[in-house]
């Protein structure tokens, strides 16, 4: 085989490989997730794993984070708790 020819199916594997990273990434900024921890998990499993394992969660939604933090009433500070404040 030719050098050249190697060289050129390295490169578009290694173009493959990134792009399936970055979309990974990508889907899970859009579906509330990190999206650099996403990538990161990317590079140590497979790409389409990576896609599967997003796709089997749940979407997070900020606004059910926001209720659910508004439905718990926050912890009262020390001052409060003695009557100070």
């Amino acid at each position: 085989m030719d050098i050249t020819v190697i060289a050129v199916s390295f490169s578009v594997l290694l173009w493959l490989y990134l792009s399936s990273v970055i979309l990974t990434a990508y889907v899970a900024s859009e579906s509330g997730r990190s999206g650099v921890g996403w990538f990161f998990l990317s590079f140590l499993f497979p790409p389409y794993m990576t896609l599967l394992a997003l796709a089997a969660l749940p979407e997070k939604k900020e606004e059910e984070w926001l209720d659910r933090a508004a439905r718990h009433p926050t912890t009262p500070t020390i001052g409060q708790r003695l009557g100070r404040s």
